[in-house]
């Protein structure tokens, strides 16, 4: 990689097949499969052809033309290769149905894989782990669920030790969502859920709920932030610092490095600027500086159809471009 690197840099040009060649006469195993190769490919071209270097919060602020060549070289870059995540599971007879969408599924690498025992149910949920700058497994990103994908969304939350959700599907009723109201028990196969309370909004654009979850006579205790400021007619969130004002809340009531269970309808739009966000704001903290292509290119590999338009990746510039974005960053 670094003579590749040097090599491009001093003359413009590189020869992948080439240094390949040479590196494999000194030592035989190196890339061995085609997926090592394609990654040169696309290392290179990140490094060469599409350069993000961090920026600081301040550089960010009003770098409109900046950002949307940076949206486009994105695009770009995933139009020259393909996607090499398989999606094996997702795609089986018995598991096609519990995807609400066939163009939006849970890839094999990097999905959380279910174990419970119970009849008529299989490992897949359309959930992805997705990683932080702190943390590998910060996130799992999942679809809202569907009625009979319900107690797959229970073993979820039960086997991974989820203690906090946070639900971007509040214009949904309360029959879609799935889960019970205050006070309120549903019981299917075996598994017991029920509401526990529910905090008032007080002025803000979420409210919280908790929950009891009972799985083979275990209970496990969990809450629920519900994000009402971006309906599904709504493009976009209301404005950059209320969202913020949700992720400062969130990190304020995390108490533990269990991975947060981010959920909207479809499993990547709105769960996904959230775990953008809140990449880049771990950045900002330890770092000082952020690169946003760099951190969408990185959880895109794990579902690429996040930050889906150059509105959502510029409204993650102005978050982070925010005055008191440091403030935020650092609790």
């Amino acid at each position: 990689m670094d003579y590749l690197y040097d090599q491009g840099k001093e003359t413009g040009n590189i020869d992948i097949p080439q240094c390949v060649t040479k590196l494999r006469a000194q030592r035989v195993n190196m890339v061995q499969t085609a997926s090592q190769y394609r990654y040169l490919y696309k290392l290179m071209l990140e490094m060469l052809v599409l350069p993000s270097k961090p920026v600081t919060t301040e550089q960010l602020s009003g770098d409109n033309m900046g950002l949307k060549e940076q949206y486009l070289d994105l695009s770009t870059e995933e139009s020259l290769f393909p996607d090499d995540n398989t999606y094996k599971s997702a795609t089986t007879n018995e598991n096609q149905s519990k995807n609400r969408s066939m163009d939006i599924l849970a890839a094999d690498s990097y999905r959380p894989y279910l174990s419970s025992d119970i009849p008529s149910t299989t490992d897949y949920i359309n959930a992805v782990i997705m990683p932080s700058f702190k943390l590998p497994t910060r996130f799992i990103i999942t679809q809202a669920p569907l009625e009979h994908s319900f107690v797959d969304f229970c073993r979820l939350i039960c086997e991974k030790e989820i203690e906090l959700i946070i639900s971007f599907d509040d214009s949904m009723s309360e029959e879609e969502k799935c889960l019970p109201g205050e006070n309120e028990t549903k019981s299917i196969s075996g598994i017991r859920l029920t509401g526990v309370s529910c905090e008032p909004k007080d002025g803000s654009d979420f409210y919280t709920r908790s929950f009891d979850l009972t799985l083979k006579q275990k209970t496990h205790r969990f809450s629920q932030i519900v994000y009402t400021g971006w309906s599904q007619s709504m493009e976009l969130p209301q404005s950059p610092r209320l969202f913020m004002d949700l992720l400062r809340h969130v990190r304020n009531v995390t108490r533990s490095e269990a991975p947060i269970l981010v959920q909207c309808l479809n499993g990547a739009d709105k769960s996904g600027l959230f775990a953008v966000i809140w990449t880049l704001l771990e950045h900002v903290e330890i770092d000082g500086e952020v690169s946003i292509p760099r951190v969408v290119r990185h959880l895109r590999l794990r579902r690429k159809q996040i930050i889906p338009t150059f509105d959502q990746f510029k409204f993650c510039a102005d978050c982070i471009a925010l005055d008191d974005a440091n403030t935020y960053a650092n609790f």
